[in-house]
């Protein structure tokens, strides 16, 4: 019987000391409960204003993989290296917000744990969403202990950076590319992206614009003329070429054909659609009529109309197998919008489409263009 007194007042004090265990394991449990699952988005700030289409993020987590999604759509995992992460993310213009979620054995926990990004992308910022917003640059002004983690180097003056040692240390990718844009592949990055002295941030040395007429000084004047193409007008030379350089001509972003129909849609929905085509719009050559930047003829055409079509049409050089009058005023009242040229005269194009229809011959005979506007004689 003591020997069984003693058992229990033993087993009393063992359920003190299993109490106290319990206790403690639960502190510790917690405390690693709250380390897991972390996520830090080191470089951009969460609300930022940028001019160019492009981020890079910068974050910290415990999680193997991370989900990048932009405006709700899912772009790309990332996997995470020594619990950094870090991605290019491109976005259009006006407000985008770029969601990170941390992804644990294969499964996410996005509504306890993801960080967002907003983004107010364009040209031009209105200084009261500056409050909001505030402005990014990849290279910030003053350097953190974030960037000390990857990034051992620092260039004081745009004097002691060359383009080899400094920029395509990290932007390897563009190290053949920009040989296509320029042969000074020295100092070609400092030619177009001004260091602050002292400091380890960069901006473009003036607005695009001005910026491609510091070196393209004969095109000055030429983008000004009585006709400009939108992107032109705009300022916007990015949106048709690649700054760092392309593989296509005139380092064009993309071919022609897909360039010009990714804003002309209506076009594109043409060529597919309609019977007869007109073989340079088939191509994609946009360019044989057209002129990408500015031109004194409508239609950014690269001639009046009437001598773009017969620089191709005209084997005789006098049209005389052509038996309908072109170049002369109608000699009757429209009853529909039939097109005529500056002095009011008809032209090609007001009895053919440029580009495509179901007609023979590109004849517009539809609704609005038809061989009625001026024979009303006919009806």
């Amino acid at each position: 019987m003591p020997g069984l007194c003693l058992f229990i007042r033993n087993n009393e004090m063992n359920k003190k000391i299993l109490i106290i265990l319990i206790l403690i394991a639960g502190t510790v449990f917690s405390q690693v409960v709250l380390a897991e699952n972390m996520l830090e988005i080191l470089t951009p700030p969460a609300f930022i204003s940028a001019q160019s289409e492009q981020i890079y993020i910068v974050g910290k987590t415990d999680a193997p993989i991370v989900e990048i999604f932009l405006n709700d759509e899912k772009l790309f995992d990332l996997l995470v290296k020594d619990s950094i992460f870090h991605a290019s993310i491109t976005y259009g213009y006006g407000v985008n917000e770029v969601t990170i979620i941390p992804i644990y054995s294969g499964q996410s926990d996005a509504v306890a744990h993801k960080a967002k990004i907003d983004i107010m992308y364009g040209p031009e910022i209105h200084k009261k969403f500056k409050k909001i917003y505030t402005p990014y640059f990849f290279h910030e002004t003053k350097k953190t202990d974030a960037c000390d983690k990857c990034h051992t180097e620092t260039y004081n003056s745009i004097d002691s950076l060359s383009t080899d040692q400094g920029c395509l240390s990290c932007h390897v990718v563009l190290k053949d590319k920009i040989k296509k844009h320029t042969k000074d592949d020295k100092r070609v990055c400092v030619n177009c992206h001004q260091q602050f002295k002292d400091k380890v941030g960069f901006t473009t040395a003036a607005d695009e614009t001005n910026l491609c007429f510091n070196c393209h000084t004969d095109r000055i004047g030429l983008f000004s003329q009585d006709y400009i193409h939108g992107p032109v007008a705009g300022g916007s030379c990015n949106i048709c070429h690649e700054p760092h350089g392309s593989i296509y001509e005139h380092n064009l972003v993309t071919p022609e054909q897909i360039l010009c129909f990714s804003c002309h849609e209506d076009l594109e929905e043409n060529t597919r659609n309609s019977r007869v085509k007109h073989n340079p719009f088939e191509q994609g050559q946009c360019g044989v009529c057209h002129d990408p930047h500015s031109t004194s003829n409508k239609w950014v055409l690269v001639q009046n109309s009437e001598e773009v079509c017969l620089g191709c049409h005209n084997p005789d050089n006098k049209m005389t197998w052509h038996s309908h009058p072109y170049n002369v005023k109608p000699k009757r009242k429209l009853k529909v919008n039939v097109e005529l040229n500056d002095n009011g005269n008809l032209e090609c194009i007001s009895c053919h489409n440029p580009h495509a229809n179901n007609s023979d011959h590109l004849l517009r005979i539809t609704e609005e263009f038809t061989c009625i506007g001026c024979h009303t004689d006919v009806l």
